[in-house]
């Protein structure tokens, strides 16, 4: 098997799953849970990690969506998956769908980093098989979306709602989940905070493809596109002042717009 090759005992590659550390240089450090599951940088990023149940159907309905929707069918690598996202991306001149199934992913979070070299491939592949033996799909998902990067130094689901939507992630509803499942390709650049234009696109592809795979319906799709931008992270008396200019009533202590129209 591959990962017997490159992650034996005494490998510069292998993984004590017992005792994990990442395989890059990096602060952040594998915390081990009280259920088990891992998570990079609890302490070092400040993740609220919550369990699957606590967080919205539509949340997880829209990764699935987007990212991998063959996770709950395959052992964590996917060639059909790969084959669809290279027609696709082919098709539409542009990244829309990625290779990396969830569970490569959350591989690479942990251990990896984003060199984009054959070896962390490889490893990257490797330890997603690693990882299908050793823990079940739901905490696969639990831990991804825990920690995965969202763009404007959010890590994990709860930092992103708070930051994107001043909510916490277990109230997002379908047209923020949908809008947050879009950034992980490339939070960088989908951050609404960025620019508004690529992630609202991020969204309605987004929502097209739970469309398809019948997660919701055409309707519930439309209703749940963002027709408004995203304020956030402004210091206070600077947003008041934007706000007096356009006559609206200033932020109190303890509220403030998620978004506005302009």
């Amino acid at each position: 098997m591959l990962e017997v090759l490159i992650t034996y005992p005494g490998s510069p590659y292998y993984v004590d799953f017992k005792d994990p550390d990442p395989l890059y240089e990096t602060e952040a450090e594998i915390h081990t849970l009280e259920n088990g599951n891992f998570v990079i940088g609890l302490n070092e990023r400040n993740i609220e990690y919550h369990s699957l149940e606590e967080l919205p159907p539509e949340l997880i309905d829209a990764f699935i969506a987007i990212e991998d929707n063959r996770f709950y069918r395959h052992r964590g690598y996917d060639i059909k998956g790969i084959a669809r996202a290279f027609w696709v991306n082919l098709t539409h001149r542009e990244v829309r769908q990625g290779g990396s199934t969830i569970t490569q992913q959350l591989a690479r979070n942990l251990f990896l980093g984003h060199d984009q070299t054959l070896t962390r491939k490889i490893l990257e592949f490797s330890l997603a098989v690693q990882i299908e033996d050793r823990f079940t799909k739901d905490e696969i998902m639990e831990m991804y979306l825990n920690q995965v990067y969202f763009g404007n130094g959010n890590w994990g689901v709860e930092q992103a709602a708070q930051d994107y939507f001043d909510k916490p992630a277990t109230e997002l509803d379908l047209t923020e989940s949908s809008m947050i499942a879009g950034l992980v390709q490339a939070p960088s650049y989908y951050a609404p905070v960025t620019s508004w234009e690529p992630a609202a696109n991020r969204q309605k592809i987004v929502l097209k493809r739970m469309v398809e795979l019948e997660l919701i319906t055409e309707r519930e799709a439309r209703e749940a596109l963002f027709n408004e931008e995203i304020i956030i992270n402004f210091p206070r008396d600077i947003l008041n002042l934007a706000l007096e200019k356009l006559n609206v009533d200033k932020c109190s202590e303890h509220q403030r717009p998620n978004y506005y129209s302009v």
